[in-house]
């Protein structure tokens, strides 16, 4: 069995992959669907709003809350 991640675009109840498939014709596929995120120059915003956005806010469970708040993690950071 292949594996293979393809982008595609949602258009009028039909998904269109962005780019060519080696399929033979009526082939039958299991796909899963993960919406992208993509950060524009024209979007406002921080990255913890892009983040956010993106749902992985909070995604980590067994790390500090907060990496900046430890001096542990933070021992030597931006030394050379």
């Amino acid at each position: 069995m292949t594996m293979k991640t393809v982008e595609a675009v949602y258009e009028r109840g039909v998904l269109r992959p962005l780019e060519q498939l080696d399929l033979q014709e009526h082939a039958r596929v299991e796909i899963t669907i993960r919406e992208t995120v993509r950060a524009s120059i024209h979007e406002n915003g921080s990255c913890y709003d892009l983040a956010l956005k993106a749902g992985i806010i909070g995604c980590l469970t067994a790390a500090p809350a907060d990496l900046s708040s430890n001096s542990d993690h933070m021992a030597e950071f931006g030394a050379a």
